[in-house]
């Protein structure tokens, strides 16, 4: 008789999309979401919690590659890394467009390796 064993860290588990070539999966540790991005956002994003009442889906333009995407806090801003050297903001806030805008690293020659929101509004860039 065969025995299976397997890691269990809720008794919900967070059902996704795997990553493919068409797909990739980001976790936020913060808000314990996992983003399946399709075809760099413009197929779909779907963004799963552990809480399945979070859940949201969106589609975004395609920009290129996306190296990291997380929502602030509260999910009333969305950040979207796509290159090392700026971050996108989409604003997510209900009753508000959702206006784009863009944060560039500070220092020239630096390269942002990640961020994290400190609260709903505040975000701390990691360099290099």
């Amino acid at each position: 008789m065969a025995e299976q064993f397997y890691l269990e860290l809720s008794e919900n588990p967070v059902q996704f999309e795997h990553a493919s070539s068409v797909n990739n999966v980001f976790f936020d540790e913060a808000n314990k979401q996992v983003f399946a991005v399709r075809s760099g956002g413009a197929t779909g994003v779907v963004v799963k919690g552990p809480d399945d009442k979070n859940s949201v889906a969106f589609r975004m333009d395609d920009k290129g590659e996306v190296k990291c995407i997380k929502f602030s806090i509260g999910n009333k801003i969305l950040a979207v890394q796509r290159t090392s050297k700026s971050v996108d903001f989409i604003n997510f806030i209900p009753d508000y467009p959702h206006t784009e805008f863009s944060q560039e690293c500070k220092t020239k020659n630096a390269s942002i390796l990640g961020f994290c929101w400190t609260s709903w509004n505040e975000i701390v860039f990691i360099t290099d």
